[in-house]
């Protein structure tokens, strides 16, 4: 009779190891992205996540995002005037196996949006890299982001201030109206009070349009405070 014996348990892998086996199981990932703007495939955090995900939960290891530091951040506008906000994240990953061993690792990701959802950008981003860069994924290029834009040459600090010349006509015109004087009795009491300059010349001065507009207010003020019976306009 055979003698019986208390069977240990076998003992898991530790995380390295099933690192490694999910690392030879994965040796490509399709570019099923496209970037519209500049016309290229690429892979996307869904394709790389729909590739790595299943093996990841079937070896049982845990991956969360410990730490996200912000390592840079600046705004800027693209081309088509578009403001931005653009994000550099340092992202600390903790490995956990169902041994209860764990390893860690950091990627950066970067990304820029209009709204508020670059630091989510950046951090989709530095998952992606975690697993293209940790698996070594052949890539055949930078990672991508699906969205891209052209920035401008200038930084919004260096960029051409609004025209106030427009406003400043529509509002002179206003108050003329308001006085009962029509666009061409206005026109030519500009003209008079600056050497003959018409006010819808290219070349005319804002300070010159912001004085008239002050002048003329005065006046329409002055004559707001005339009994009615006695008003005229100039």
């Amino acid at each position: 009779m055979a003698e019986s014996g208390i069977v240990g348990e076998v003992p898991q892998p530790s995380v390295r190891d099933l690192f490694t086996t999910v690392m030879r199981a994965v040796q490509s990932i399709a570019k099923t992205d496209w970037n519209k703007d500049q016309r290229y495939s690429f892979r996307g955090i869904d394709a790389v996540m729909n590739t790595v995900g299943p093996l990841v939960r079937e070896h049982g290891l845990i991956v969360l995002p410990v730490d996200t530091s912000l390592v840079s951040e600046e705004r800027y506008e693209t081309k088509s005037g578009a403001r931005m906000r653009g994000v550099t994240v340092c992202v600390t990953w903790l490995i956990t196996g169902p041994a209860g061993d764990s390893m860690t690792a950091q990627t950066l990701g970067e990304a820029a949006d209009a709204g508020d959802k670059a630091v989510a950008k950046a951090q989709s981003v530095a998952g992606r890299i975690l697993w293209l860069e940790g698996l070594w994924v052949p890539t055949g290029e930078p990672d991508p982001d699906e969205q891209s834009h052209e920035r401008s040459a200038r930084t919004p600090e260096q960029q051409q201030p609004t025209d106030p010349r427009p406003a400043l006509r529509s509002e002179i015109a206003k108050v003329g109206r308001a006085m009962g004087l029509s666009d061409q009795s206005v026109a030519e009491q500009f003209a008079k009070h600056n050497d003959g300059l018409w006010i819808a010349d290219p070349s005319v001065e804002p300070q010159r349009l912001q004085a008239f507009l002050d002048g003329i207010r005065q006046a329409a003020w002055q004559q707001r405070q005339q009994p009615a019976g006695t008003r005229q306009n100039d």
